[in-house]
């Protein structure tokens, strides 16, 4: 598909709700985009004004952006070096609040490595499943009086407070500010209707897809918090996401699940690749709290480089830098179906 100017713009409108007055004020630097690319002028000049747009412009208009850098094109921005010194025990920090996401083996072996070669950065609150787990998220406890309440026993206001002695109060006061987001909250899964779990495990059991559901949402909320929340944002925190084990990552792009050992369509989808698609859709706004890495060491994003790497069992992890990027173009097109633009 061609860049269309009309259809730039309808994603404008969608993030303003329709009201697209907003774009003529003289200070607002996404107009000065729209008025480059109204102008047709070169994608280098579009992108140094998107570069100058400030984060949570991004956010608001990332659809909008995303068009712009698959359609209109813009240039592939320079892919910015990974430092020396990026083995994960030199890079986590778990003061800082630092989480770890990817498939349970890796992130207990990754920990332990930490542990091991740099006993001072680690915490034994390592995972956005300790968070979840102390509100009791996978036991179902979903309602805003039982979050309260697991606050409260936090905070020694109540009885039954954490077993865990790591437990930093700042930073789960953090993730329970960050859950009482709509987009997040546990409890907003009560509502959906069946097909909306026909991809959850727990079979013919619909609690157990409901439980699932919340899982999921709430590790989506992890990345989220660690990403906009000033207390982890001001400390420098950063997810470090493990793609040990994780194969081809193409058939994550292709939305495949899985069937037993096999990625087909129509498969359940596991967790792991669900919060992995978050950091790619959202990128724009995680990017900077967001590394990833395969056998200990950091390694550019999927979707930025194509690689194929050995992982720390010595089994191949392949990037598939392409299907990213018709994953990127075939959301749009949908949205822009769905909306009866184009």
């Amino acid at each position: 598909m061609s860049f269309r100017l009309d259809l730039f713009l309808a994603e404008l409108q969608k993030a303003e709700h329709g009201l697209f007055k907003s774009f003529n004020a003289k200070n607002s630097s996404m107009r000065h985009v729209v008025t480059l690319v109204e102008k047709g002028l070169r994608p280098v000049d579009v992108q140094v004004a998107l570069d100058a747009v400030p984060d949570d412009k991004l956010k608001k208009y990332s659809r909008a952006i995303e068009y712009l850098r698959v359609h209109y094109p813009l240039p592939r921005p320079a892919i910015t070096p990974i430092p020396a010194g990026s083995a994960i025990e030199l890079t986590f920090d778990g003061s800082r609040g630092d989480l770890f996401y990817g498939l349970v083996e890796p992130r207990s072996y990754y920990a332990g490595r930490v542990q091991r070669m740099n006993p001072r950065a680690y915490a034994s609150v390592y995972a956005a499943d300790d968070y979840n787990n102390f509100i009791g998220v996978p036991r179902g406890a979903f309602s805003d009086a039982q979050l309260q309440r697991r606050q409260q026993q936090l905070h020694g206001q109540a009885p039954g407070g954490p077993r865990n002695p790591g437990f930093n109060l700042e930073l789960f006061d953090a993730y329970y500010e960050t859950l009482q987001g709509a987009r997040f909250h546990p409890k907003n899964v009560r509502s959906l209707p069946q097909e909306k779990l026909a991809k959850e495990k727990g079979g013919d059991d619909f609690a157990a897809r409901q439980t699932n559901k919340a899982i999921r949402r709430a590790c989506k909320c992890g990345i989220n918090m660690v990403a906009t929340h000033p207390r982890f944002v001001n400390n420098g925190a950063k997810i470090h996401f493990l793609l040990d084990g994780m194969g081809e990552l193409s058939n994550i792009a292709q939305k495949l699940g899985l069937r037993g050992r096999d990625w087909v369509a129509g498969g359940s989808v596991p967790i792991t690749t669900s919060e992995l698609c978050y950091c790619f859709r959202q990128w724009n706004l995680v990017q900077r709290s967001v590394w990833f890495y395969v056998n200990y060491q950091r390694v550019q994003p999927p979707w930025v480089q194509n690689w194929t790497l050995s992982d720390f069992n010595g089994r191949e992890v392949k990037a598939g830098y392409q299907s990213w990027q018709h994953y990127a173009e075939d959301r749009i097109e949908k949205d822009q179906r769905k909306r009866g633009i184009g």
